[in-house]
């Protein structure tokens, strides 16, 4: 069971084959105050699957408010993403779900500093690797009247658990039955280790 108050407050329940490893906490692009949560489940030192929960705000003065929207049309779905045309509903609230292949290791040499940067040196720092190729499903919402702050749920597995690889998924590429078949089953195996029981 984890049970944060930071804000939002959430008590949620996570598989137990899952360790929790502890939090990160670092300033985003000087204009976030961010606290990462991470539980894992390996083999021999490798990544077989990632929890990870994100509190973000805004700095005072810094940034403008958070806003998440499901894409309308065409933008709903491509070769290495997905979103679900509805809110969904967790616990008490409703988030912005969505899916996405992406390379780790090359969005970490991007923006180092950012989200996939701390993680690999987290991981690193407890005598854990993780592939470069990677599929996440996504809950996001915004916190408060003034949106200034956001919790995201994120469900990661290496994209090889599932015999496939990132060059299979090429931004900007249309959409294929593959990646919906693999976002499906990802969603559903993350709907199994993360419940959220309230806000």
């Amino acid at each position: 069971m984890f049970h944060s108050e930071f804000d939002p407050e959430i008590r949620v329940r996570i598989d137990p084959a899952f360790r929790y490893l502890g939090y990160d906490r670092f300033v985003l692009k000087e204009i976030a105050d961010v606290e990462r949560h991470h539980w894992v489940k390996s083999t021999d030192g490798v990544v077989d699957a990632l929890v990870v929960f994100q509190f973000e705000g805004l700095l005072d003065g810094k940034g403008a408010p958070y806003e998440f929207n499901i894409p309308a049309g065409e933008g709903i779905a491509g070769s290495n993403y997905r979103f679900t045309p509805e809110p969904v509903r967790l616990g008490d609230q409703e988030y912005v779900h969505n899916t996405w292949a992406f390379d780790n290791r090359a969005s970490a040499a991007e923006n180092p500093g950012a989200e996939s940067n701390r993680t690999l040196q987290f991981l690193a720092r407890h005598d854990l690797r993780i592939d470069d190729g990677l599929i996440m499903s996504r809950y996001v919402r915004a916190v408060g009247d003034e949106q200034r702050k956001e919790i995201i749920l994120f469900y990661m597995e290496p994209l090889s658990r599932s015999g496939h690889k990132i060059d299979e998924f090429q931004d900007g590429d249309p959409p294929t039955e593959k990646f919906d078949r693999l976002s499906a089953n990802v969603v559903a195996r993350g709907r199994a280790v993360i419940e959220v029981l309230s806000e």
